[in-house]
């Protein structure tokens, strides 16, 4: 069985739907006051609680209005007992009882202690299904909710409190569940041959429905989660749309479906040419439409073209001249009724333009990405002496120094910014972080003189093998220029020059090494002098490791000398005349990277353009771990690096 709602005026629906928006609103301010009102009341501070029950009485909530007038009186009756008690004196005053006569508890599992004032010895009776009383201490009793209320409704009983021939009756009311009423689609797209549909909903609750004259509304019986709704035939050639409110009988849940009907269909419409392609000069074109609606009209179209109905068959469409060295493309779109047909207008770029230029680069003008690269890079040390060697002294001064390094690599990611200056031209600039690292050796033999105390040295042969390990990490910042080559507006090649500012945070060279040698012969030292032989020849074995901070003059190794059997570590610090770089450096960058929608594959080459070196260290004995250096010195160091970097990053440019 179906029965029928009544059917409301349109004004209601527009009346009940302003206040359905503003009355969830008013509960909740209600609620809040309400609340602040019971926490006052439970700490006994009663003038703050009636203040706070005042506004809930007030705020326009018809459910709290009734709640907070009852508490406003219950509290003031509080407030005269005890005033009525305090100006009695003890010798005239009778049994009394003072507790609350009104307690509201939550529709969940709850408690509520409940303050008793007595003149003597107190106790409580009576018995409910949905609360549990019982007696804390002297001054306390616990009321509380044995279940949840899962009605609507609120449920209410009550509870004696009797101090010898006094009693006071509690009466608590447990609040029901909120009203739950809300539809499980709230769009329905009907045909023009209209229909029986069936609409489902999710509630807890009775209601009732507003809705308009071209369709109506049944409930149901005895299934408060279903309605028919009834749609008449569209005999018109416009669509049509409604509403459907839904709202509790209790006035405080309600929902809203929008009901859309299609046109009349009967009329046939499309245009014959979806597709005209313009030169760079324009045109006039008159495209022929087929439809049997006289009333078809042009809708959108783009800025650089004119649309114009000029028969009931027939759209005139007129193009510009298109200057720009872009091509560019629309939509001239025609209605009838409710259906959209478009045609689309495609016109060239102008024809002086290049290749290159007739497209723009699509996305954001300001960008932001991330990017991460394989480092490879190229050291190259040179001096204007007879050698170049490392920030080690060996002390031969000769080409056996010469610096050879390998095992070169590193990485680096960093942030980068994209800025459109002129069409498909950027600045392209950003944060990087590199770390580099490689290596040197040093492999040769050499003659040596080890001073033994202050009265004898060792003569021999020595074998070098020492390994020198760098390690550094710039912060670089590009400024480069980057030209676009558009392939389509998120396909494109970037050719990247500028220059780099590179910054060094950290360099540290650590070294270890042995110079050892089976043959040495002890000598005496007469005044400074090698003297004779004074000894048989034995070994030597000596080891050395340290560390030293490229950018300070500070170095301390570690020494491990073996002399015939015999071992010995020495701690050796050196102070250099200076540190061996400089921290600022500055380069310029070429490179080439191809986008795809945002993902970024490129190659870049940073040649630095100053000096590393510092003239001061190079120029002095630099760092001479055997304790003596050679007479020849490096005079016009320069140390380089540049860097090989393969790219891979993603650029947040297109809009979601």
């Amino acid at each position: 069985m179906i029965i029928m709602i009544k059917n409301n005026q349109k004004l209601l629906i527009l009346i009940s739907l302003i206040m359905f928006n503003i009355t969830p609103l008013f509960a909740q301010e209600c609620r809040d006051n309400f609340d602040k009102g019971e926490v006052y009341r439970k700490k006994g501070q009663y003038q703050k609680a009636i203040t706070f029950y005042t506004k809930a009485r007030d705020c326009g909530d018809a459910n709290y209005r009734t709640k907070s007038a009852a508490m406003i009186n219950d509290v003031n009756r509080l407030i005269r007992e005890r005033e009525i008690v305090k100006s009695t004196p003890n010798s005239r005053r009778t049994e009394y009882i003072i507790v609350p006569s009104l307690i509201y508890l939550p529709s969940g599992i709850d408690e509520e202690a409940v303050t008793v004032e007595s003149s003597s010895e107190w106790g409580v009776k009576g018995k409910s299904d949905i609360i549990i009383v019982s007696k804390k201490n002297s001054r306390t009793l616990i009321i509380s909710s044995v279940s949840e209320n899962t009605s609507t409704k609120p449920r209410r009983t009550s509870v004696t409190v009797e101090c010898g021939e006094v009693t006071r009756t509690i009466t608590i009311e447990q609040d029901g569940v909120p009203e739950v009423l809300e539809y499980k689609s709230k769009y329905m797209n009907v045909p023009y041959e209209g229909g029986r549909f069936v609409v489902e909903l999710n509630t807890n609750t009775k209601w009732t429905v507003d809705y308009a004259d071209w369709y109506k509304v049944a409930q149901i019986e005895n299934d408060s989660t279903r309605m028919v709704i009834i749609v008449d035939s569209n005999t018109k050639n416009e669509a049509r749309n409604g509403t459907v409110v839904v709202r509790s009988e209790e006035g405080s849940a309600y929902d809203v479906m929008e009901i859309h009907q299609y046109a009349n269909e009967s009329n046939i419409f499309a245009p014959v040419d979806s597709i005209i392609q313009f030169c760079a000069n324009g045109d006039t074109v008159y495209v022929p439409i087929i439809t049997d609606n006289p009333t078809w009209t042009e809708s959108d179209r783009p800025s650089w073209c004119m649309a114009k109905k000029i028969s009931q068959d027939t759209l005139m469409v007129i193009v510009s001249k298109n200057d720009s060295y872009i091509s560019r493309e629309g939509f001239v779109n025609v209605k009838s009724n409710d259906r959209v047909a478009g045609i689309w207008i495609r016109q060239d770029a102008s024809e002086v333009a290049d290749i290159f230029s007739k497209k723009y680069i699509g996305g954001r003008n300001i960008s932001f990405g991330i990017t991460a690269s394989y480092v490879i890079p190229f050291v190259n040390s040179s001096s204007s002496g007879t050698y170049t060697g490392s920030v080690i002294n060996y002390s031969l001064g000769d080409s056996h120094e010469d610096v050879n390094y390998s095992s070169q690599t590193g990485f680096s990611i960093g942030a980068i910014f994209d800025l459109r200056a002129y069409k498909n031209w950027f600045i392209k600039t950003g944060v990087e972080y590199t770390h580099l690292q490689y290596t040197n050796s040093f492999n040769a033999d050499a003659e040596r003189f080890v001073a033994q105390g202050f009265n004898v040295v060792y003569n021999g042969i020595f074998q070098n093998n020492f390994k020198e390990k760098y390690k550094f990490d710039f912060i670089s910042i590009p400024l480069l220029a980057s030209y676009r080559f558009v392939f389509d507006k998120s396909n494109n090649l970037q050719v990247d020059l500028g220059p780099v500012l590179n910054f060094a945070v950290n360099g540290k060279m650590s070294f270890e090494g042995n110079s050892n040698s089976d043959n040495v012969l002890p000598h005496s030292v007469i005044y400074g002098e090698t003297g004779p032989i004074i000894g048989n020849r034995s070994s030597e074995y000596m080891r050395y490791t340290g560390e030293m901070n490229l950018f300070d003059t500070k170095v301390t190794n570690t020494t491990t000398n073996s002399i015939g059997g015999m071992s010995k570590d020495y701690l050796n610090e050196y102070t250099a005349v200076a540190a061996p770089y400089n921290r600022v450096s500055l380069g310029l960058r070429v490179g080439a990277t191809y986008e795809y929608a945002g993902i970024q594959v490129g190659v870049a080459y940073s040649h630095m353009i100053t000096n590393m070196a510092n003239d001061s260290f190079w120029n002095s004995g630099r760092l001479p771990i055997f304790g003596q250096t050679s007479d020849v010195l490096m005079a016009g160091y320069k140390h380089i690096i540049n860097t090989l970097e393969l790219k891979v990053g993603y650029i947040f440019r297109y809009k979601k």
